[in-house]
């Protein structure tokens, strides 16, 4: 906690990561709710993890090329973006199973892209003495969110209805791309070396 770039990342992360796992609650529950198929449930979870199995690797290699700060601002921008889409879906009634699958998809490619970039972006931050102290916050930050976000998910959606948790994901990705705004780390791209 000593840096100062990692500071505002980390709380960006804390605010983050709950409503992204309150958005994965209330988009099941949606699927579940409008289709009461399991099968389809369970469709769903491919279409959001099938990106990030099959283009995590190649992603990585690209992501060492660019400046991670960059890349982060432009994966939460579209995890924010993808949020309002579907807290629109929800709140006017055309929440389809297709138009869910297809954004839960970019989901996907995105996640795949936004994950190594975000491990790797840790180093960058703290260097590589304080880096097992920044991997351990960030796991005690998963961690939290993990719980509270289904559990605060549950609450708005019996309150407020799904749509709120969409909304509210879209806005925790907002405090991110600032956390990130305010970084001025920008993470570091390797020089790509060419076979002679």
């Amino acid at each position: 906690m000593r840096h100062r770039d990692y500071r505002c990342w980390w709380l960006g992360q804390c605010v983050s990561l709950v409503g992204s796992a309150m958005q994965s609650a209330a988009l099941a529950w949606l699927v579940y709710s409008t289709t009461g198929s399991a099968a389809l449930l369970g469709t769903l979870a491919v279409f959001r993890l099938g990106p990030l199995l099959l283009l995590a690797l190649p992603a990585g290699v690209l992501i060492d090329r660019w400046p991670k700060r960059r890349v982060l601002i432009a994966t939460q921008t579209s995890f924010m973006l993808q949020a309002m889409v579907l807290s629109w879906l929800a709140f006017g009634g055309r929440a389809s199973y297709q138009a869910i699958l297809l954004v839960s998809l970019l989901s996907g490619i995105t996640q795949a892209f936004d994950a190594p970039c975000r491990r790797s972006f840790l180093v960058d931050l703290v260097g590589r003495d304080d880096l097992l102290n920044a991997v351990s916050l960030n796991s005690a930050v998963s961690s939290m969110a993990a719980i509270a976000g289904p559990a605060l998910a549950g609450a708005a959606m019996a309150k407020l209805g799904g749509g709120w948790c969409f909304l509210i994901n879209a806005v925790t990705h907002t405090v991110v791309v600032f956390a990130l705004l305010a970084v001025s780390t920008e993470g570091k791209a390797s020089e790509v070396r060419v076979a002679r």
